[in-house]
């Protein structure tokens, strides 16, 4: 058998496997099948470019293992506990990134797994109520100051300022769906 027949057969093999893995509920077996698919395909690169560049390809697929995070949860009050401790101490800790750089998405509003409770628990965990820290209330939603905001509709009228560190200011109009920022301060005589 020529190479780019072997190459073919090891490649349809290996996407067999990882296929395979997308429907195994357990963790162990998902994993196996991952492993066996990366196998194959190494053996199919092996067959089809030159040495050196399948060792290249086999180091990065193992190292892209690393950067994946299976979890197995069906109650959402530990959906939402999963999502936290990623978000608070696994992620940062595995990548050596601030909390704060971290983005959670969530399809919905409500309930246990919905964003506006996820805040919460993000909130009190991250950036809890000190006796010094300004906070208010609106809507049922606790705002307070170092809180990471992310605006959800379009303003174009309100005025922003953004400070630099060389204490240089810059102003301007126009808040946008998407627009994320942090609370600095909170003025409570004006609500501001």
């Amino acid at each position: 058998m020529d190479n780019k027949v072997l190459s073919l057969i090891a490649g349809f093999i290996a996407m067999t496997f990882v296929v395979i893995s997308y429907f195994v509920k357990k963790k162990q077996f998902y994993l196996l099948f991952q492993a066996l698919g990366i196998l194959f395909l190494i053996i199919s690169y092996f067959f089809s470019v030159q040495f050196f560049a399948m060792i290249g390809l086999a180091i990065g697929l193992f190292r892209s293992l690393t950067f994946f995070f299976f979890e197995n949860k069906e109650e959402p009050s530990d959906i939402a506990n999963s999502i936290l401790g990623l978000a608070t101490q696994r992620i940062p800790k595995h990548f050596g990134i601030e909390t704060a750089r971290i983005q959670i998405l969530a399809p919905m509003r409500s309930g246990l797994c919905g964003i506006d409770n996820l805040n919460s628990l993000l909130q009190e965990k991250i950036n809890p109520p000190k006796m010094f820290k300004n906070e208010i209330e609106t809507n049922k939603i606790i705002y307070r100051e170092g809180d990471k905001v992310m605006q959800t509709a379009n303003n174009y009228n309100m005025e922003w300022e953004k400070w630099s560190n060389d204490f240089t200011v810059e102003k301007g109009n126009g808040v946008f769906n998407g627009d994320i920022g942090n609370i600095d301060s909170i003025n409570r005589e004006n609500g501001e």
